[in-house]
């Protein structure tokens, strides 16, 4: 493939030969859930080590992050025997120097600090922040009867942004949702945002300068985790909130910020679509019903866009790559065996 995109594409991959935590598939054959990493041609699929796959809670893009430099990537693995253990994983993009932190719990997602010596952790409905030198686990919310979640580092590094889920004592469903900030150290907790009769439950994604973060928010109650999903942003300093999407007949999720700041890529009903920062110009990239689409992740520089694929028809999953003008679709995995899906492309 001619002018490849800088960088290396992650990704989760179901193969009956890997090394990651067993599973069984929907028809029945076993095989093993691990990271790989490939260039963005396909080349070079190296398995980085064991995925962090639970029966009750599956893998995501929250679950397994790339370091700032792109040379390591942080993910999550637990195994069960007579009790739960779980680490925080580290490995090098190449497989080598795999370091394990072991957890008090099983983190549900993670999010790298800019300068690359701290991780933001989603552990026990609180936010924690892990010291990767140390491997010591700081609690910074400490807040035994409020669910905090999918924390989200500032890109200077300075901030931490967070949801908070509110629940219904006696059924225990979410009843609304806020997106809070705070100090990396913890101070300084606001609630930039309240959403009565309205959930969050997407990862929060920082635009590059740090003046607005985009999320996805569906109303409530819906019998349907995400059904009539649409993309909002919030401006990080006064909370004015804007909502970018408004699609009654599919789901509108996965933003994904261009590096520049100015574009947002997103899947909407199974496409992957692209729209400027304010909502304005929304274009659909691809057109292919056979296809479903979703998790598009954007080049170092700006050039590609990665993203899962499935074949409607045989529920094969793939990793795919095609330009940001959605022109020459290339299945980058169409040639592996098993199903490969969640991809992340790394930051440089």
């Amino acid at each position: 493939m001619s002018g490849v995109s800088l960088g290396k594409i992650a990704f989760v991959s179901c193969r009956e030969d890997a090394h990651g935590r067993v599973i069984v598939t929907r028809d029945d054959t076993t095989c093993s859930l691990a990271i790989y990493v490939m260039d963005p041609d396909g080349g070079n699929q190296i398995e980085l080590g064991p995925s962090f796959w639970q029966a009750i809670m599956p893998v995501s893009t929250n679950s397994f992050c790339w370091s700032p430099d792109g040379k390591r990537i942080a993910f999550v693995d637990s195994t069960y025997e007579s009790e739960y253990h779980s680490w925080l994983c580290l490995i090098d993009a190449d497989g080598a120097n795999l370091s394990k932190l072991e957890m008090p719990g099983m983190p549900r997602a993670i999010s790298w600090s800019p300068d690359g010596r701290k991780i933001a952790v989603d552990l026990l409905a609180d936010i924690y922040i892990v010291d990767i030198d140390t491997g010591e686990a700081k609690n910074l919310t400490n807040t035994p009867d409020i669910e905090e979640a999918l924390p989200s580092w500032s890109p200077d590094d300075k901030r931490i942004a967070f949801l908070v889920w509110h629940h219904d004592s006696s059924t225990d469903d979410i009843t609304s949702s806020d997106i809070c900030l705070m100090d990396a150290d913890g101070s300084k907790r606001v609630t930039l945002i309240s959403q009565p009769g309205m959930c969050t439950l997407s990862p929060l994604a920082w635009s590059p300068d740090g003046r607005k973060i985009v999320y996805v928010c569906r109303p409530l109650p819906y019998p349907h985790v995400w059904s009539m999903t649409d993309i909002y942003s919030v401006d990080t300093k006064n909370g004015k909130t804007v909502k970018l999407t408004d699609n009654p007949d599919f789901n509108d999720r996965d933003p994904s910020w261009s590096p520049d700041g100015k574009k947002i890529v997103f899947a909407s009903g199974g496409q992957i679509c692209v729209m400027n920062a304010d909502g304005s110009h929304l274009t659909k990239l691809t057109t292919d019903v056979g296809f479903s689409k979703r998790f598009p992740s954007l080049s170092p520089d700006s050039k590609k866009i990665c993203f899962r694929q499935i074949d409607n028809e045989t529920q094969a999953s793939d990793i795919c790559i095609m330009d940001a003008d959605g022109s020459n679709i290339i299945n980058l995995t169409g040639d592996t065996p098993g199903d490969d899906n969640y991809c992340l492309w790394s930051p440089r």
